[in-house]
């Protein structure tokens, strides 16, 4: 998982816990709802990128191979299917019990010790 931020160095030490606040409000909070409908947005997108010389070579070349229709592996829209709110939970709580890596640049005296950072997106 990745967040970007842009701020003025000045903005910065009130960006960090704000930040912090709403990415742990999202924990536990997906909904089967909001999981169908990002799945329809994937489903969407998918198709249409399926318009391209290189996506129709590539759905040829998976017609001529007898097993490309049932392997799970070829099958985008059956690995989409198959996620549930449960397993995005999941994986978002392996996330979130990792050390967040951290990157900033630019005037940086304002930013909050990476411990302290840690340690909010940790509660």
């Amino acid at each position: 998982m990745s967040i970007y931020n842009g701020t003025g160095c000045d903005e910065i030490a009130e960006l960090v816990p704000v930040l912090c606040d709403e990415r742990n409000k999202a924990r536990g909070t997906v909904t089967a709802d909001e999981v169908e409908r990002t799945k329809w947005q994937l489903k969407a997108g998918l198709a249409g990128s399926h318009e391209s010389p290189t996506q129709w070579a590539e759905r040829l070349d998976n017609r001529s191979s007898t097993t490309a229709a049932s392997s799970p592996s070829r099958n985008p829209l059956a690995k989409i299917d198959a996620v549930t709110a449960d397993s995005v939970m999941a994986v978002a709580e392996r996330i979130f019990q990792s050390r967040p890596a951290v990157a900033a640049v630019g005037r940086l005296d304002k930013l909050e010790a990476y411990d302290t950072l840690a340690a909010r997106l940790a509660a």
